[in-house]
C-alpha cells in the first residue's frame, strides 16, 4: 500500500512538472523572420568586407609592382655610383704615383697654351 502512494505521488510530480514545463514554454516565442533578417543583413555586411578586401588586395599588387621597380632603378643608381667612385680613385691613384714635378710640368703645359 505504501509503495502505491509513493507511485502514485512520483506520477502526480512528473505530471505536474510536465503540465508546468508545457504551460511556460508557450509562452517563449521565437521570431524566426526578424533573426533572417539580421542573417541577411550581417551577410550583406560580410559581402561589402570581401569586396573592400579584394580593391585593397588590387592596391596592394599594385604597391608591390611600384616597390619592386624602385628597388631595382636604386639598385642601378647603386652601381653607377660604385663604378663612378671606381674610376674617381683611379683617377686619384693615378696622380698619386706622378711625381710633384711632373704634374706641375703636365698642368703647366695643359693650361698655359
Amino acid at each position: 500500500m505504501l509503495k502505491n502512494i509513493i507511485s502514485i505521488v512520483v506520477l502526480v510530480l512528473i505530471i505536474g512538472l510536465i503540465s508546468y514545463n508545457l504551460f511556460t514554454s508557450i509562452g517563449i516565442k521565437t521570431n524566426v523572420e526578424e533573426y533572417e533578417n539580421k542573417m541577411d543583413s550581417i551577410q550583406v555586411k560580410v559581402d561589402s568586407v570581401k569586396q573592400a578586401n579584394k580593391e585593397l588586395d588590387v592596391k596592394l599588387s599594385h604597391v608591390d609592382t611600384v616597390v619592386f621597380s624602385i628597388t631595382k632603378e636604386i639598385t642601378h643608381v647603386d652601381k653607377t655610383i660604385k663604378e663612378l667612385k671606381q674610376n674617381t680613385d683611379e683617377k686619384v691613384n693615378n696622380v698619386d704615383n706622378h711625381a710633384d714635378s711632373e704634374l706641375s710640368r703636365l698642368l703647366s703645359d695643359r693650361y698655359n697654351q
